[in-house]
């Protein structure tokens, strides 16, 4: 997806097999710590760690200046998501949150089942019919993709 709209020029992940698996994939440069691919000349960094870690990384990210999109959610509290706000406003960078989900197929899906639905009972049936469906939809977008989500 990225892929449209910028160039992947680094990875950083402390798991040596997930990140250099990664970094061979798109033929990138890969780093075991944030901290050095920070050093790099960096347009924007997408931050993809678990959510206890997205405050640490995004803070990080914005004191080097870079602009910064974080997957959703932007912070566990609402208390840390406000000081990622506020410290990408001081420091001048773009701040983006990913809702990636919003535009997943299987999501649309059920939202459809469930606008459709007369009761909640009833959208939780045509849910679990659906299951099947969702699940073999996902599978071929995987495949076509290459995107696990």
């Amino acid at each position: 997806m990225y892929s449209e709209i910028a160039d992947l020029v680094g990875i950083a992940d402390p798991d040596v097999k997930a990140g250099g698996a990664a970094s061979n994939r798109f033929n990138v440069s890969y780093y075991t710590d944030a901290a050095h691919l920070l050093k790099e000349e960096l347009d924007a960094v997408s931050v993809c760690v678990p959510t206890e870690h997205h405050v640490k990384v995004a803070l990080a990210v914005i004191k080097a200046g870079v602009s910064v999109l974080v997957e959703k959610p932007l912070a566990a509290t609402v208390a840390d998501a406000s000081r990622v706000v506020d410290a990408a406003k001081g420091a001048g960078v773009t701040l983006a949150v990913g809702h990636i989900e919003r535009h997943n197929p299987a999501i649309a899906v059920v939202s459809a089942l469930r606008s459709r639905a007369s009761s909640p009972s009833e959208a939780g049936r045509s849910i679990r019919r659906s299951r099947t469906t969702r699940t073999s939809f996902c599978d071929s977008k995987t495949e076509s993709t290459g995107s696990s989500r």
